[in-house]
């Protein structure tokens, strides 16, 4: 990501937005940056992803899902707002498996991490294959980069709360386009699709309280400029996480360079 400049006298100056208003300007950002699905997502949804490229990124994006924890509570530790640091700790529940609050919610669903593998197995593909599989050098960059943005400096914790937003968003219009298809089209046995399910019910809730907790807290300029930043930043993360697969399909196609794995 490239360093990012100090705001100007003149941006500071400026009047915040209404914290509804702020909010639909992320989406307006969001809408103006990627006004469609990342491509692997697209193909899948349009069913015209070759089944050697859908096992390709299931794969790929195993180490996202294993991973993801990280991001979740680099910005946990941050957060000093009580209101707002149980939701979190809530959402790193999700992310690690509602079972690990048996004990309190009687739950006994796994980490999202599990749930990929079963959906895997689902399609064919074991998990020891999906668990020795070493991301493209793009995907593991991106997935890094997000970990170190939410445990390092460059993001508060509200700009972190405008990244969990910005992922919501994203996860939201990819999951929900690929589940019919993957259903109809790719034939995966309906007990393999419990990750998707789980994880647009969990991205529901959460997209609830982040929309209300950002237009609330991001109440002042600069906090209205840093926490979009975030936002787009997340953005750009998620679709550089799941870009390499097309680049590699591409590049078979036409005989180009196969981007680089990690080694």
């Amino acid at each position: 990501m490239a360093h990012q400049r100090p705001l100007t006298p003149e941006e500071l100056k400026k009047p915040p937005l209404e914290g509804g208003a702020f909010v639909e300007l992320v989406h307006e950002q969001k809408a103006k940056r990627y006004p469609d699905l990342p491509p692997v997502y697209r193909a899948i949804a349009d069913g015209t992803l070759e089944r050697e490229y859908l096992e390709l990124a299931i794969k790929d994006a195993y180490v996202y899902w294993d991973e993801l924890y990280r991001a979740v509570g680099g910005i946990f530790v941050k957060t000093n707002a009580e209101e707002v640091r149980v939701n979190v700790l809530k959402k790193m529940v999700n992310v690690e498996g509602k079972q690990l609050g048996r004990q309190w919610n009687g739950m006994t669903t796994p980490a999202y991490e599990e749930l990929w593998l079963r959906f895997a197995e689902g399609m064919g593909v074991p998990r020891a294959e999906v668990q020795a599989w070493k991301p493209f050098t793009r995907t593991h960059y991106a997935i890094t980069t997000l970990a170190s943005y939410a445990k390092g400096y460059e993001w508060t914790w509200l700009d972190g709360l405008a990244s969990f937003y910005a992922a919501d968003l994203h996860h939201k219009d990819c999951l929900s386009a690929v589940l019919d298809p993957l259903r109809t089209v790719y034939q995966a046995p309906e007990a393999s699709l419990e990750f998707f399910h789980v994880a647009l019910a969990d991205i529901d809730n959460d997209l609830r309280w982040e929309r209300e907790n950002l237009a609330y807290l991001c109440c002042t300029t600069e906090r209205q400029h840093t926490a979009a930043r975030a936002f787009r930043e997340r953005l750009d993360m998620e679709h550089q996480s799941v870009l390499a697969v097309w680049m590699a399909r591409e590049a078979e196609k036409t005989g180009g360079r196969i981007p680089a794995r990690v080694p």
